[in-house]
């Protein structure tokens, strides 16, 4: 299913990946024929890639994997993406790092790339061929861009260059090879700082494709601090070396500023290339106080065990690093300071803090509303040195993709929430081996799962060594990415303030339990946000479970809860399936034997810990037609007592959709369901006894049966040769509605030799579905007799069929790969020989013979 409109596949081979070889890759739409995308090997034991950037999030896409033939199959890895890559402009690599930068020796490739957007205007061929796609934001007017291959740098040859406006199509500048082995070069001298440039690296045609470097420089003057000072004071810098001559100026726009032993103060609105801080001689500070500092590429701040103290301070101001930010913490007894003080900062790829040794702290601090953004990874590494912190105080840190903690022992790693604190995680928090690393949420502050483009692991309150746990105040689930779940537990998670539902659902599990600390609670809740599993609430205090399965939401409440105390423990689950022993009902009941149970759904609802005397139970229902549920007064709740179901009745009931029934002084607690007094009202859903199959010698026999019915309109008999594609193969009308067992069969005719897979499709007649399991039948098949089928493949419409014995043919049936028959017409020729026309579509099929004596079957191909 789309998350978003690109999508990029890669059947990987070779390294471990696979045997396969020879790959051939295809996108599909949902019919499975209609193609999308489509790429083939160049080479036999080559990864192949397949891309587009025109799906509709939301659709369901198929992916085919082939290979030549039989001589090059064998097995290969499965990836997939949904963000577009350089293949496309859409999805050019951004570099930000423009210090006279160089990837690492032939990082890039064009092999296997596709064409995209214009041909350059000095290039020499219709094209492009297999171009690549990279951006920048120019900071400064001066650029030089060069494709470095030979000598390790690459093995491209024939190689084509072109920079582009923004838009990816106006030509800028443009150049190529001369000789087959040239690097090639663009300078161009009128960029617009701030503009963002398009640069396409393409290669003559797939004989000359290979890997390449790439390389870019876009950077003016680099000045040196000299004196503590204001930074737009001349005397404050030099661009001969620390300490060397006053400069002219100071830097500016696509400069480097390093800063060594010297305190500098920004108060107005500065654009720099590049920022180094390294505390090796004396203090060194960097001091932004109302004012802005723009870092169009990366930022470093060292120190490197000088016993140095250095600082990064930002006060009512903002600071933009649009490349990473490395902090580096190398020993010595000073402290290494970032702080943030009502002001914003926001880092455009990734933060990295590393400290190997030392003493007194790291810290990142944010006060007074400031706001930390990144918009990359974060990482948190300590190998050995001083604690590092992230404290966040009535302010707030958004992390767009994975916080990673990386320590060597426990207490090495804390980040501290205090006064409302929020912190925005929008893909992971990510703890290494062992699970070292502090989340130490006070109360009233919030961690906040809000993504909308990925899958996120709710990170568990246990961690390894001692008091390196994650504690939760208030959590918020916000997250809507299309697939669900949307969060899933990795371990046990405890909250001890509101856990409010706002989007997407959380799986748990019995060992993976979210539990609602006593005193705690659970604001929201709705069909697109529940628990997926279990959940505990500890305490004696009333609580309504966010429960759900199978994308329903169906709450659970326990009220009035008498006994018990602040360890009294109730865990619940929702189950979309029919409850156990459903037909075994308990009679004589006191409170009215109960007709039928629900054969849709169940809770079941378990206290542990110190036990409760008694409580109320209520359970929802969120769409009453969904749940058959027509009648008040008729409608129950039913209790398993580990034997049979008995009428608990209903002390209350607000009949409504959607509604709920309560049941007053549960002693017993165990699984729940809704129960009927009467066949005529709340028959509830179809419940299926069973559904089994039996192999003939010449045809497979389903059978299944139904105690009771409501609004059943049909069931869909689904067959699969491998249960995952499955094609309806009859239908057999339902009863509608019943209250005694009925017992249903159908016949396939048209077994296939082998495997195959069924299921059942119960509709009702608001077009309501539901499924049975899948069951696995093996038929030996009854090929008894022989004929003669040719041509083969058939490249026509006439396919001849002979029978050495003279054998007469009753009936032909063709079938197809998901099981659909198809009767066709033998028309005789010659005593033994007939001739069949097929108009299907070109394809694969089983042709299935049936005579007096049994059937004959043969694949064949339709061209």
């Amino acid at each position: 299913t789309a998350t978003s409109n690109f999508i990029r596949i890669t059947a990987d081979i070779g390294s471990g990946k696979g045997t396969q070889q020879r790959t051939q890759l295809a996108l599909w739409q949902a019919d499975g024929i209609t193609e999308v995308a489509c790429k083939r090997y160049q080479y036999n034991t080559e990864d192949v890639i397949v891309q587009s950037i025109a799906l509709t999030p939301g659709n369901v896409y198929y992916i085919s994997v082939d290979t030549y033939n039989t001589n090059y199959d064998g097995t290969f890895t499965l990836c997939v993406d949904d963000q577009p890559d350089y293949d496309f402009y859409e999805g050019a690599e951004e570099l930000t790092d423009l210090n006279n930068w160089c990837s690492a020796d032939a990082a890039y490739t064009t092999i296997g790339a596709s064409p995209d957007k214009n041909v350059g205007s000095c290039w020499n061929n219709a094209g492009p061929q297999l171009n690549r796609w990279f951006k920048f934001t120019a900071i400064s007017p001066n650029v030089t861009i060069t494709v470095d291959i030979g000598s390790g740098k690459g093995t491209q040859q024939r190689t084509q260059l072109a920079l582009w406006q923004a838009d990816g199509t106006t030509e800028i500048a443009c150049s190529r090879y001369a000789a087959n082995t040239d690097d090639v070069s663009i300078s161009n001298s009128g960029l617009v700082t701030g503009n963002v440039y398009y640069i396409s690296v393409d290669t003559y045609n797939t004989n000359y494709d290979g890997t390449f470097t790439l390389c870019i420089n876009n950077i003016d003057g680099t000045y040196y601090s000299r004196n503590n000072g204001q930074w737009t004071n001349s005397n404050t810098w030099s661009t001969v070396g620390y300490g060397g001559p006053a400069a002219a100026d100071y830097p500016q726009v696509g400069d480097i500023a390093n800063i060594q032993g010297n305190r500098v103060t920004i108060n107005g609105n500065e654009t720099i290339a590049e920022l180094n801080l390294n505390a090796a001689t004396s203090t060194t500070d960097l001091t932004i106080n109302n004012g802005s500092l723009l870092v169009q590429g990366k930022v470093i701040v060292t120190n490197p065990g000088n016993n140095i103290n250095s600082t990064l301070s930002v006060s009512n101001s903002t600071l933009t690093i649009n490349d990473n930010m490395t902090i580096n913490r190398n020993g010595g007894t000073a402290t290494l300071d970032f702080s943030l003080d009502n002001s914003t900062v926001t880092i455009n790829k990734d933060l990295s803090v590393y400290a190997t040794a030392g003493t007194n702290d790291n810290t990142i601090s944010l006060i007074n509303g400031a706001a930390l953004n990144i918009t990359g990874n974060a990482l948190l590494s300590n190998t050995g040195g001083p604690k590092t912190w992230l404290t966040i105080d009535a302010s707030t840190v958004t992390l767009t993709k994975d916080l990673t903690l990386t320590a060597g022992a426990d207490n090495l790693l804390e980040i501290a929430l205090t006064n409302a604190a929020v912190l925005n995680v929008k893909k992971d928090i990510v703890r290494g081996t062992p699970a070292y690393g502090i989340l130490n949420c006070a109360a009233g502050t919030m961690v906040n799962f809000n993504s909308a483009d990925y899958l996120q692991t709710f990170p568990n309150s246990t961690g390894s060594g001692t008091g390196d746990t994650f504690t939760y105040a208030d959590v918020t689930i916000n997250n809507s990415r299309i697939t669900s779940p949307q969060l899933t537990l990795d371990g046990a998670v405890t909250i001890n303030g509101t856990l409010t539902f706002t989007d997407g659902e959380v799986a748990t599990t019995a060992t993976n339990l979210l539990t609602i600390a006593a005193g705690a609670s659970v604001a929201g809740g709705s069909q697109a946000s529940f628990v997926d599993g279990p959940i505990m609430k500890i305490g004696n205090t009333d609580f309504e479970f966010p429960v759900g399965d199978n994308n329903f939401w169906q709450p659970v409440a326990i009220t009035n809860i008498a006994g018990g105390d602040a360890a009294s423990e109730f865990t619940a689950q929702y189950f979309e399936q029919t409850p156990t022993d459903n037909l075994n009902l308990k009679s004589p009941d006191p409170n009215g034997d109960l007709n039928n149970i629900s054969g849709l759904e169940y809770w079941d609802v378990s206290n542990t810990g110190t036990i409760v005397t008694s409580a109320d139970i209520t359970l929802y229902w969120k769409d009453q037609t969904r749940s058959d549920i027509d009648n008040g007064p008729d409608l129950q709740i039913a209790h398993y007592t580990g034997t049979e179901w008995e009428n608990l009745g209903q002390s209350a009931i607000n009949f409504a959709d959607p509604g709920s029934i309560t049941v007053a002084g549960v002693t017993s607690f165990s699984p729940f369901t809704f129960g009927s007094l009467s066949g005529i009202f709340n028959a509830l859903p179809v419940e299926l006894m069973g559904f089994s199959a039996r192999a003939n010698l010449a045809d497979i026999t389903l059978l299944w049966a139904t105690a009771s019915e409501q609004n059943n309109d049909f069931f869909s008999l689904e067959k699969s040769p491998d249960a995952d594609s499955w094609q309806e193969i009859g239908r057999i009308a339902g009863q509608g509605n019943s209250s005694i067992r009925v017992d249903y069969s159908f016949i396939d005719k048209y077994p296939f030799k082998g495997n195959q897979y069924y299921r059942l499709k119960q509709v009702d007649f608001d077009g309501t579905a539901t499924y049975s399991e899948t069951i696995l039948v093996n038929h030996p098949g009854t090929d008894n007799i022989a004929f003669d089928l040719y041509p083969n493949p058939v490249n026509q419409e006439v396919l001849q069929v002979k029978s050495p014995t003279m054998a007469a043919i009753k009936s032909i049936v063709i079938i197809d790969t998901n099981g659909r028959a198809w009767p066709v017409t033998a028309e005789p020729v010659a005593p033994g020989a007939y001739q069949v026309r097929l108009t299907n579509t070109p394809g694969i099929y089983v042709i299935v013979i049936t005579t007096e004596t049994g059937q004959y079957r043969q694949k064949i191909l339709k061209l």
